[in-house]
């Protein structure tokens, strides 16, 4: 009985806590913000030369909307350069991407990944196409 009523102590004293120091925070929070208001300078004064050059800018950019409405800019966009791809992926993909024909002759190599790696297809793939020249797409 006599822990639980320690335990009990330490969290009630513990909320106190927890609550005093909220209520300490957030008064402190408001306080400041009150302050920084009245610090501010109500009758703050900007230099002239501030002023002139805002009315300068303003007329500049009024002049230049009615002469803008009478000339017409032409772009010229050009695409940018792609940027060049590591092949990487599916070989068989690319050996099909080699094709200048969109169904598979019929003794085109198939990969099989169980079977060989992606360096023997190719090699397979070569020789294929060293046997048949005409299905080989040209740059």
């Amino acid at each position: 009985m006599n822990i639980k009523y320690q335990k009990m102590k330490q969290l009630t004293s513990l909320k106190t806590l927890i609550l005093f120091l909220s209520i300490m925070f957030s008064c402190k929070i408001s306080f400041s913000q009150v302050r920084s208001e009245k610090e501010i300078p109500s009758n703050l004064k900007l230099p002239d030369n501030y002023y002139k050059g805002i009315e300068e800018k303003r007329k500049y950019a009024e002049s230049q909307k009615a002469s803008s409405v009478k000339t017409t800019t032409a772009t010229s966009f050009y695409p940018s350069p792609q940027p060049v791809k590591k092949e990487t992926g599916n070989p068989e993909l690319r050996a099909k991407a080699l094709l200048n024909t969109a169904n598979i002759p019929s003794g085109f190599p198939l990969y099989n990944s169980n079977s060989m790696t992606a360096k023997e297809y190719e090699e397979a793939v070569v020789i294929w196409f060293k046997k048949n020249p005409s299905y080989r797409k040209t740059k």
